[in-house]
């Protein structure tokens, strides 16, 4: 995915062939948990999540790999992606979520990141931990103080131990 994009930013390949491959890259992801949920199975016991993917983001790559990655470790996931605020703020009304995971890929989203997660707070009645996580946090910006996210990383295992979920 990251060759894609600097292949992309370096004008050597077209939109549509990064399109292409990072589709094509989604449908490996798929093909690789469905295949291992048929073959060995994993147990979802380890607690929920819901992995946002903001409205106006464009990169959902990285939030499926994570996604995919916590499912492994026994966590079960809801993926929202593209989803509106009132659909994302019913998910969580009429969910027992353990935990809210946000992929942020632009630092010109993140008072858009703070009022979600201010809504989710309000929503969850303040004690659904938060963690930020994409490549928003490579940009070097207090991504913490700017969002009032409760942990900024891109480990899902360590954000997983942090929002206090023990993992297999």
């Amino acid at each position: 995915a990251r060759l894609l994009g600097d292949v992309w930013c370096r004008d050597e390949m077209s939109f549509a062939d990064v399109t292409i491959g990072t589709a094509r890259l989604q449908g490996l992801l798929r093909d690789l948990e469905r295949e291992l949920l048929e073959n060995r199975g994993v147990l979802l016991d380890s607690g929920s999540a819901l992995v946002i993917v903001c409205q106006d983001e464009f990169h959902t790559l990285g939030a499926m790999v994570v996604a995919s990655q916590m499912r492994r470790m026994g966590v079960s996931v809801c993926l929202s992606i593209g989803q509106t605020h009132s659909e994302r703020m019913a998910l969580i009304e009429n969910n027992d979520f353990d935990m809210v995971m946000i992929s942020a890929s632009r630092t010109e989203n993140l008072e858009t990141t703070r009022k979600l997660i201010k809504n989710i707070r309000t929503a969850s009645g303040g004690t659904l931990p938060i963690a930020l996580g994409g490549t928003v946090i490579e940009q070097k910006v207090n991504e913490k103080a700017l969002t009032g996210a409760d942990h900024v990383l891109n480990d899902p295992k360590e954000a997983l131990r942090l929002c206090g979920l023990q993992t297999h």
